[in-house]
């Protein structure tokens, strides 16, 4: 296990504790953003249980909660606030919470 913290996770089975591990080391690995979403495409989950999961990894250090803005155009995200998109000028702008596996940039 890369993040050997959630195996203080309770109530969830090995085998997806495990899963979620090769994860969110792959997500670490290429610093991206994901959702609740995302972990329940990959996991097989509800996504009351992606959001549970993803909350108790929070609470014990492993992950964060970022604000961020998407374009909704071309998909890129800024961690500031912008008017409009740097890549394709866009101003459709989405506000949002994200998680990120960077738990040093500060929680929002």
């Amino acid at each position: 296990m890369y993040f050997v913290q959630l195996r203080n996770i309770e109530g969830y089975d090995k085998s997806v504790v495990y899963k979620l591990d090769s994860i969110l080391k792959n997500l670490h690995s290429s610093a991206q953003f994901f959702t609740p979403n995302y972990i329940q495409r990959h996991l097989g989950l509800s996504l009351d249980d992606s959001f549970d999961i993803l909350f108790k990894a929070r609470d014990i250090g492993i992950i964060n909660t970022q604000k961020v803005i998407k374009c909704q155009c071309c998909g890129q995200t800024f961690r500031k606030e912008v008017n409009e998109c740097t890549k394709c000028m866009s101003h459709q702008l989405k506000k949002g919470y994200y998680f990120s596996t960077d738990v040093y940039r500060g929680s929002y």
